[in-house]
């Protein structure tokens, strides 16, 4: 061009980590760069070769955490391989990360019917469910006309029993969110605890119980007894009726937030769905098949039918029942094994 220079349009890669950023020669101005040393620890890691196969993880990232929102906490409890790919080095390796059982659909319409049946169970027990029909036809969330009348009439006899069991619990009138900030060791917790009711904490989900639900009520649990003294809590779903009581406090918050820290640097080895697995295997009484067998048959399940696409990610290609190891097992014993024995109630 007349002023020198080939171009004025630089091409950026559509990720920071790419490699391009961190191979800096000083060819021209308009060479890519970058200084975060984030981006270029992920950058290093996805370039290097292995000589054997494993998993497609090497390192840790570096960065030190000071405080964490109650919301990422709960976030990386549904899924620690999928916070680290997702937030911690920013790919999104696409496909759901629910599996399918928890997102029934309808068969008018295709409705996404989990979402939709947390709605009509809150609108029943604040009876309300006379307002919601037209509410969600309006946000063309429901069939109309009377087919739809028919159909909303049909799940609500189907959640009637759910709705009961919800109520059966007693646990009063909802209160008001609160925020809050609590000191965990070095680190700071913060954010808003919700889910309050005048008797505890009560969280419901008309689904099959998962470990995630189980790990969301036990940090619910924890937090409002470190703010509000002994707190009984309870866990609603589809199947099964948890509650936790106020002498249940172990795993504490310095454990599950020493876990995040670390998850945050690397892959956690604590995979949550197979740690249930592992926790109810170990509980059960006349079997022939070890804790870590169930476990590990529960994540290559996930695997094959391609549910995870970010442990698919982190673990290659190569996976076999040898996958989850001590670190796994250590963690199903001080996390999962705990919270189960207390909401069984032993």
């Amino acid at each position: 061009g007349s002023y020198g220079v080939e171009s004025i349009v630089v091409a950026h890669p559509l990720h920071p980590f790419n490699r391009s950023y961190f191979t800096h020669r000083g060819r021209g101005e308009n060479d890519l760069f970058s200084y975060n040393r984030y981006y270029c620890a992920t950058a290093e890691n996805l370039q290097k070769e292995r000589a054997l196969p494993g998993p497609w993880w090497q390192g840790d990232l570096e960065g030190k955490i000071a405080r964490v929102s109650l919301e990422n906490l709960l976030k990386f409890y549904r899924n620690p391989q999928d916070w680290f790919v997702r937030t911690c080095i920013g790919i999104d390796p696409g496909g759901e990360t629910e599996l399918p059982e928890e997102r029934e659909s309808f068969k008018a319409g295709g409705l996404d019917s989990y979402m939709i049946d947390q709605k009509i169970v809150r609108s029943l027990l604040l009876e309300e469910d006379n307002d919601l029909l037209p509410k969600l036809q309006a946000e063309g969330l429901w069939p109309l006309g009377g087919p739809g009348s028919l159909l909303f009439r049909e799940k609500g006899d189907e959640l009637t029993f759910f709705v009961d069991s919800v109520r059966r619990q007693e646990m009063g009138p909802a209160r008001g969110d609160t925020v809050f900030e609590l000191q965990v060791g070095s680190l700071t917790l913060h954010g808003t605890l919700a889910n309050l009711y005048e008797n505890g904490v009560m969280l419901f989900r008309y689904a099959k119980l998962k470990g995630k639900d189980l790990l969301a009520a036990w940090l619910h649990h924890l937090v409002a007894n470190a703010l509000f003294g002994q707190t009984r809590s309870v866990l609603v779903a589809a199947d099964v009726v948890f509650s936790f009581s106020a002498d249940d406090v172990l795993p504490g918050l310095e454990l599950m937030l020493r876990v995040f820290v670390e998850g945050c640097c690397r892959p956690s080895p604590f995979f949550v769905e197979p740690a249930l697995s592992y926790c109810i295997q170990m509980a059960g009484k006349r079997t022939t098949v070890l804790p870590l067998e169930k476990a590990a048959g529960t994540l290559l399940r996930s695997l094959e039918e391609r549910y995870e696409p970010s442990w698919s990610l982190l673990l290659g290609d190569e996976v076999d029942k040898s996958i989850l190891g001590p670190d796994f097992e250590y963690l199903c014993r001080e996390i999962m094994n705990p919270v189960w024995s207390a909401a069984n109630g032993r």
